[in-house]
């Protein structure tokens, strides 16, 4: 049905009408790009005797039912990680591997406040560096689950990392000078 004259009533105020409704249809339907990346290691070959689109595969020539609703790229993805003659590794499911494993990365927050602290006495930075908005968004964007500690936080942690500097100097002297 390509441009057909569709009769339909249209209602013009309170009076109806018989009026003939032009309806154009697209003479060939609109195919959608392939955007799957499976098509980079299949070519298309068209429908088959029964309608049925086809595809094969690059590596081993080995031919496949692909196309429309019925026959998506599930079972293309599944023949690239068997197939033998093509080297394939899935990107997305690569990166998904990567923030699990990220995901999984815990940071000690003891470790890393005292890690801050010795930064900040050895690079005489201000404590209330943590209060700038850059700097909390830098370092979110390193680690999300990283909670910063407030100006305070630092300062406490600095006076504790100072206390057990010391008292290991001054447990090191007392042990060289005996």
């Amino acid at each position: 049905m390509n441009s057909k004259t569709v009769s339909n009533l249209v209602t013009a105020g309170a009076s109806s009408e018989a009026a003939p409704v032009e309806v154009d249809e697209p003479s060939s339907k609109r195919l959608r790009p392939a955007t799957s990346d499976v098509w980079n290691f299949f070519k298309k070959l068209g429908p088959d005797k029964n309608g049925v689109e086809r595809s094969e595969c690059k590596g081993c020539k080995k031919v496949f039912k692909a196309g429309g609703k019925r026959y998506g790229t599930s079972t293309l993805k599944r023949h690239l990680d068997s197939c033998t003659q093509i080297k394939h590794e899935d990107i997305g499911q690569t990166i998904a591997e990567l923030q699990l494993k990220m995901g999984a990365l815990k940071i000690d927050s003891g470790v890393a406040r005292d890690m801050f602290a010795f930064y900040v006495v050895a690079g005489n930075k201000p404590f209330n560096m943590v209060d700038d908005r850059r700097f909390r968004n830098w370092v979110k964007y390193i680690s999300p689950t990283l909670k910063l500690p407030s100006k305070n936080t630092v300062k406490a942690d600095i006076v504790k990392v100072h206390k057990r500097e010391a008292a290991k100097l001054k447990k090191n002297v007392s042990f060289h000078s005996k």
